[in-house]
């Protein structure tokens, strides 16, 4: 059977029915991920299909293009290179490109062992930095256990000699204190002796200067006073066993000496003063000045060692609390100096497990890169092999190849600019300038001005459906009206009843006449190609072997006289190996070894020597086509004009 190819459209579309419905809002979701550079709508915004809502970073986009026009290129340039027979300079050097490449496999494994020894000694360095890290752990540890061991000490023995050492310093004090003190009083108020104010007898022999002085000595007299009391009411209630109790003890015992001291003191001045300008002969007042000076001399000497005792045992129990506090800060440093060798020893382990993944993407980086070495090499030693027709149809189809992908990462371009799928108002909008966002993401809802249609699709064309796929719709209840549609939802969960699932695709009707109501039936037809004016040939035409798909083209068609049937010996074929694009369910796009009007072999038919010939065709049934029945020439590129089917 003989056709010709054609010129036509490539369609392919998916078919289905469903009711008319009033608008919902249509989510609107992007068609890549990536960074939002740019927004160019509000919420409660209006806006016309096709205008453009947000813009992606579309920097990668770019980059793909690039790489894609750059992997075109060199495909073409290969091409070229088999085109242009080579000489005896490029027979030379390809054998030096294959030499050259040979040898950067061998360099590649040299490498590859540096490396991984290199990634070894790294490891091995790592485990050992571990390895000290605990030793420096173990021994910090240690000196906690021996910091922790002396404040138990000084918490235990030599707090318990200190509080024993000062609550006797102080027990020995109280012993004279509260004579000493008798003594002070008895000077200075006279309390023992029944005589009121004892020092006022001086008064008549006092100056203005002797009398600021009398006034300081009764000051320190009552702050005395007041702390001996203080000092035996704490003395009475001291616990020997309580570190508090006997720091107080020696706190008050401190204070009531150092008044008692200054008090003395002060006393003495002021006796002085009087002894300075009393006159002897008053002997009774003398007596009585030179006894008070007496016993004041007397009870200094005995206050001020008392001072000095007091003062160190209240250093020794502040020596001991600072030691303590002290191992306590050590204690607290070690502990620190722990929690970082820890999160050394942390940051080590990831860094050990992070070189682990090393290994197997070093192995997984060199296997990729001798296998690409080796390719490298099988392409230079094909360079050495004298180019066939073959060589150029595989190149050839390279090339088209690298087309395909440069559209393609053309067409994901576009996906970084979303624009309205119909007309209506923006409802919602949850996006900003700067958020990354992915294909899932819903940043807003579009209340569609039109009606919609919603269609149910089995699970294998639901595969097929994108958002934005035109469609044509018609109605039952519309004769000869038809309008175009927009897919703007598509269900990613399916439905099921009675064991079959389906998927519902809603379609905004891209129409505004008052003729389509709510609940009409509409029959829909999804476009999912559609290619105008393209070179077409019939898929029972096309064969295959190991250089690719071709097509028998008849040579001495012209020569050919319209028979009934022709044996296959009159008719000379030759081989036509063809590249293909987009396809339908009768026809391939020819992209290159086939032109419009080509005489071509669709397919033959055998027939045994008995069976009748006799047809209008030669067919067998004797019918007016192939077997019996009117036959129907294939679309497209299964045409016959030109004169009947020939076998």
């Amino acid at each position: 059977l003989l056709g010709n190819t054609d010129q036509g459209d490539i369609t392919l579309s998916i078919s289905d029915s469903g009711q008319v419905s009033d608008a919902e809002e249509i989510e609107i979701t992007p068609n890549a991920s990536s960074k939002v550079t740019a927004i160019y709508v509000d919420e409660g915004s209006y806006v016309s299909a096709g205008d453009l809502l947000l813009e992606l970073d579309y920097e990668d986009a770019l980059l793909n293009i690039s790489e894609a026009e750059i992997s075109l290129e060199q495909a073409e340039q290969d091409l070229q290179e088999l085109l242009n027979p080579a000489d005896e300079i490029d027979i030379k050097k390809a054998e030096n490109d294959v030499i050259e490449a040979e040898n950067a496999i061998k360099e590649r494994a040299f490498q590859y062992q540096d490396d991984y020894e290199a990634l070894e000694k790294t490891i091995e360095d790592y485990h050992n930095q571990i390895a000290d890290n605990t030793d420096q752990i173990e021994d910090y540890q240690s000196k906690i256990e021996d910091t922790e061991e002396n404040i138990l000490d000084a918490e235990t023995t030599d707090q318990q000699s200190a509080m024993n050492s000062a609550y006797s310093a102080v027990a020995d004090i109280m012993v004279n204190l509260g004579e000493i003190m008798n003594d002070l009083d008895e000077i200075v108020t006279g309390s023992f002796s029944g005589q009121q104010k004892k020092l006022s007898q001086y008064s008549w022999a006092t100056t203005e200067d002797e009398g600021d002085q009398l006034e300081k000595v009764e000051d320190e007299f009552y702050e005395a006073s007041a702390s001996y009391d203080s000092l035996f009411t704490l003395y009475q209630s001291a616990s020997r066993s309580d570190l508090s109790s006997i720091r107080d003890l020696t706190d008050a015992a401190y204070e009531a000496v150092s008044f008692l001291s200054e008090s003395y003191k002060e006393l003495d001045v002021f006796l002085t003063l009087i002894y300075e300008h009393l006159d002897p002969s008053d002997s009774q007042l003398y007596i009585e000045l030179t006894t008070d000076r007496s016993t004041v001399a007397t009870n200094i000497s005995r206050v001020n060692p008392y001072l000095s005792t007091i003062y160190d045992e209240v250093e020794a129990i502040d020596a001991l609390n600072d030691s303590i506090e002290d191992y306590e800060g050590e204690i607290e440093d070690y502990q620190g100096t722990i929690l970082d060798y820890e999160e050394d020893i942390q940051d080590l382990n990831k860094s050990i497990a992070s070189s682990e993944n090393d290994f197997a993407e070093l192995d997984e980086q060199y296997e990729l890169d001798l296998q690409n070495l080796r390719i490298t090499v099988e392409e230079k030693q094909l360079d050495l092999i004298d180019v066939s027709e073959s060589d150029i149809r595989a190149q050839l189809l390279v090339v088209r190849q690298r087309e395909n992908s440069l559209k393609s990462t053309q067409e994901s371009y576009a996906d970084y600019f979303l624009y309205a799928p119909v007309s209506g108002y923006i409802s919602s909008w949850d996006v900003d300038v700067g958020e990354s966002i992915s294909s899932s993401t819903i940043i807003g809802n579009l209340i569609d001005n039109n009606k919609q249609v919603i269609v149910s699709l089995n699970e294998l064309d639901i595969l097929d459906i994108e958002i934005g796929q035109t469609a044509k719709i018609t109605f039952d209840a519309i004769p000869d009206f038809k309008t175009e549609g927009v897919v703007v939802k598509k269900d990613v969960a399916g439905t099921v009843n009675s064991g079959v699932v389906s998927y519902d695709v809603t379609l905004s009707v891209q129409s505004e006449d008052e003729r389509i109501l709510t609940g009409m039936s509409a029959d829909v037809d999804i476009v999912l190609l559609s290619k105008p004016g393209v070179t077409l040939v019939s898929k029972m035409a096309v064969k295959e072997d190991q250089d690719g798909k071709y097509v028998e083209v008849v040579q001495n068609a012209d020569s050919l006289e319209m028979q009934p049937f022709y044996s296959p010996e009159v008719i000379e074929t030759e081989k036509a190996y063809i590249e293909v694009g987009d396809e339908d369910e009768v026809n391939y796009e020819v992209l290159s070894g086939l032109k419009v009007g080509d005489r071509i072999v669709l397919s033959t038919i055998s027939l045994s020597s008995e069976e009748d010939t006799s047809g209008a065709f030669g067919l067998p049934g004797g019918g007016e086509g192939p077997g019996s029945g009117e036959f129907t020439p294939p679309r497209g590129g299964g045409n016959f004009e030109g004169g009947p089917p020939i076998f």
